[in-house]
């Protein structure tokens, strides 16, 4: 009787002390606010030093910038209706161009830069329904048109 009451006391002091935690046992996290999420969207290399040049992707990425419209609004070397996309992979980091490309609605509420960009150009990324594989190619459009691309 006295080992199975220290027993039960073991197992519950075990259980009580795995409260909280994960199958790896750090403590549960809690899900990254926007705010959390957003702060590190532009930290870390430029996106031209982390997009190799594919010219396969890069030819599907020209077409999906007529078949998107993004020429409606972008340009490669003037601002005008929109962000100058000359250069861009210089300025961002491929994560914040792979949000941008496809959450701007979500990017457009919690991001500063995005916000600030609204602000110099009164006018919204809109929702493109670009998704992963596409985003990416459209990058390495950007990478080969703007002469960023290692050889």
């Amino acid at each position: 009787m006295k080992y199975t009451r220290m027993i039960s006391l073991m197992v519950f002091m075990l259980l009580l002390s795995s409260c909280g935690k994960n199958e790896s046992g750090d403590a549960e996290k809690q899900a990254p606010t926007p705010a959390e999420r957003v702060a590190v969207l532009d930290q870390g290399p430029r996106a031209v030093q982390t997009v190799k040049l594919n010219d396969s992707l890069a030819n599907r990425g020209r077409v999906l910038f007529d078949d998107k419209s993004c020429s409606d609004c972008h340009t490669l070397g003037e601002a005008e209706m929109a962000p100058d996309l000359l250069g861009v992979l210089d300025r961002r980091t491929e994560d914040w161009l792979m949000m941008q490309i496809t959450q701007p609605e979500w990017m457009n509420e919690h991001d500063p830069i995005t916000r600030q960009l609204i602000s110099d150009f009164d006018l919204e990324m809109i929702e493109t329904g670009v998704e992963g594989a596409d985003a990416k190619a459209l990058l390495h459009f950007l990478l080969r048109e703007t002469g960023n691309a290692s050889p």
